[in-house]
């Protein structure tokens, strides 16, 4: 009976972690002493995309107190490969409302999340790369501690 048991829980956690939750990629890049200067592009390596379908890509920054402005411009280029596919979109995070309220959580550190305007079509097999860098009127921008992006399948039934 024991073995049985041990053979059900080895097949429930191979289970699990093959489970697709749509998320493709979700991760971050450090920014040396929180200065992220316009020169400064991070590239993502985008692994071999799992299943063709219509994902959804986000800009994310972690902030601090230190930065000074309501809202960041992103470009994000992205170079993919089998089929190819070359685009640049610029993405607007929005850090505050009119009034200078923030728009994210948080005590000293912020978490701000701004999709990108339109679904992108990924194919199975695809692989590349996503860059971002900042296109601010300031080479310097103090205050921003990571840069990161999120892909996720977009579930067109909904």
């Amino acid at each position: 009976m024991k073995k049985f048991h041990l053979i059900y829980c080895i097949g429930l956690l191979l289970t699990a972690c093959t489970i697709d939750n749509g998320i493709l990629m979700d991760a971050y890049m450090h920014i040396d002493d929180s200065k992220w200067n316009s020169a400064d592009t991070k590239t993502f390596a985008l692994d071999t995309v799992r299943r063709t379908g219509d994902y959804r890509l986000s800009v994310r920054l972690r902030t601090t107190n230190e930065l000074e402005f309501q809202k960041i411009y992103v470009v994000v280029e992205q170079q993919l490969h089998d089929p190819m596919l070359c685009s640049r979109d610029t993405v607007i995070v929005q850090l505050t409302n009119e009034q200078g309220i923030l728009l994210a959580t948080g005590v000293d550190h912020y978490d701000f999340v701004a999709p990108l305007g339109k679904a992108i079509r990924l194919h199975k097999g695809q692989n590349g790369e996503i860059t971002l860098s900042h296109i601010m009127r300031r080479t310097q921008l103090k205050g921003i501690t990571d840069v990161g992006i999120k892909i996720e399948y977009e579930d067109s039934s909904n």
